[in-house]
């Protein structure tokens, strides 16, 4: 199976699923497109072409617990079992990409989180189930 990746109409990368893995391969093509930028393969990213940066995520993002099917600030040492993590103003869908993202890993057989969209006092926001909770 493979999965191409785009920038708008712009073929950048394919993921192909081997039984090793998945592969990451760029299309010729995308280097020399204006305003071509590296995609990072790794967390930090470094040492690709040249990158030296690392996105630590964004910082508005608040521990939540699932109540009764309702989402709850947990109080006086309670766990956490959800990050609610709202868009991003200075990066439109960043919501949707990370969801996104998700799904595709979890597609791939990759572990990863199980996360839904919504809206909150009129943001959109990701929750996400902890993987270290419990």
């Amino acid at each position: 199976m493979s999965i191409p990746i785009f920038c708008e109409t712009v073929p950048v990368r394919t993921i192909d699923v081997t039984e090793d893995g998945p592969a990451f391969t760029y299309d010729p093509a995308w280097p020399s497109v204006r305003g071509a930028f590296p995609v990072s393969l790794r967390i930090p990213l470094a040492a690709e072409e040249g990158v030296s940066m690392s996105l630590a995520g964004t910082p508005e993002k608040l521990p939540v617990a699932m109540v009764d099917r309702r989402v709850a600030i947990p109080v006086n040492g309670a766990p956490s079992t959800h990050i609610l993590k709202p868009d991003s103003r200075k990066l439109y869908g960043s919501v949707q990409n990370e969801a996104l993202c998700l799904v595709l890993a979890r597609r791939l057989g990759l572990r990863a989180a199980e996360a839904v969209t919504g809206i909150v006092g009129g943001r959109t926001c990701l929750l996400i189930t902890r993987q270290d909770a419990g």
